[in-house]
């Protein structure tokens, strides 16, 4: 079974014609405008005429049926209408000035994943420093007795699993 086409409503209908109709009236005015200007000697790029797409009449498509696959077929696809690869693909291209993932510090570049590794070793190393110091943090300053107990508490059972784990893998 052939796929069906699914049918437009009159609503829909009814602006699709607007828009065509509007598009048409804009095209007119630009070209009249261009031809005013080509009469008066003007060549300013705002009064010249933007390279137009081509055309095909709307109606057609407009309507159901066979009408629609033709309209769509009489549409031209020269090379000459597309844009100049070569031109997007430099403007694609990062530049290196304006890089927003790099930042000059001291005249070096430094990257976020380098910033974010430095920070992450260093929070490992005042936990590490924590750990060793809390004996003599408890005994300076009672009150972080408890507290400290149950972080080094903590901190043994994580060692004793981690030993565990890679006891069984050894």
């Amino acid at each position: 079974p052939a796929p069906t086409r699914p049918e437009l409503d009159e609503e829909t209908r009814r602006i699709l014609r607007e828009e065509a109709e509007r598009d048409a009236a804009l095209r007119r005015a630009r070209r009249e405008e261009a031809r005013r200007a080509a009469e008066s000697g003007e060549t300013s790029p705002a009064t010249s005429p933007a390279p137009e797409a081509p055309r095909s009449d709307i109606r057609p498509i407009l309507q159901d049926g066979a009408g629609a696959t033709a309209a769509l077929g009489s549409i031209p696809s020269g090379r000459g209408d597309l844009p100049d690869i070569d031109r997007i693909a430099s403007g694609l291209s990062p530049d290196r000035r304006e890089s927003t993932r790099d930042t000059e510090v001291d005249g070096r570049k430094r990257g976020g994943f380098g910033t974010g590794f430095a920070f992450a070793i260093m929070v490992c190393a005042m936990l590490i420093g924590l750990y060793l110091a809390a004996p003599a943090l408890a005994r300076a300053v009672p009150e972080l007795e408890p507290a400290l107990a149950g972080y080094v508490n903590q901190v043994n059972a994580l060692r004793a699993s981690l030993d565990q784990l890679l006891g069984r893998t050894v």
